[in-house]
């Protein structure tokens, strides 16, 4: 056995690291992340929170990315709503449904999310054949409580799924 299997493997590295400098990136902290809002499930199939009724005819006038923002709503709130100032407090997943339950679910979504002001939901489309990605946010747009929509960040759907901005008296964007 040579001497080297004797020393402490520990003290060895301390002695080839002897010289070493501490590299910046160790001694900075990470930026602080914003906690999410805690994801409530909640059966959104009553018929009677569902007062709104959707036109099958109405078009909005979406931008080339397939956002949409009232006349009287900030000229920066879809900026700020793509950089995620407001993430997504209620989920809803229309895979599967017909148009009829679709748009009584939305209904209830957004009569949900003004209930407990919220300022942003997500309504997932899905790719399928394109019939509920088109009539989505025609129908949303319609809602007077909606007060812009664009395409959900891509971790949470992409193109395929809508974060939807709510209008309530406690919105940020009233309180500028």
């Amino acid at each position: 056995m040579s001497s080297s299997d004797d020393e402490d493997p520990l003290a060895l590295f301390r002695q080839a690291a002897a010289g070493a400098k501490r590299l910046r990136q160790d001694t900075t902290a990470p930026p602080a992340m914003r906690p999410r809002p805690p994801r409530v499930t909640v059966d959104l199939s009553e018929p009677a929170a569902a007062p709104f009724f959707f036109s099958e005819d109405y078009q909005p006038l979406l931008d080339e990315r397939g956002c949409w923002r009232r006349d009287d709503a900030p000229a920066d709130l879809l900026a700020r709503a793509r950089r995620g100032e407001w993430p997504a407090a209620l989920v809803l997943d229309l895979h599967g449904l017909d148009r009829a339950t679709v748009k009584l679910e939305l209904a209830a979504l957004i009569d949900h999310g003004l209930r407990r002001q919220h300022d942003s939901v997500l309504v997932i489309c899905g790719r399928g054949q394109g019939i509920l990605k088109d009539k989505v946010p025609a129908y949303l747009a319609q809602h007077p409580a909606v007060i812009g929509l664009l395409p959900a960040p891509r971790g949470q759907g992409g193109q395929h799924a809508l974060l939807v901005l709510l209008d309530h008296p406690e919105a940020p964007w009233h309180r500028r």
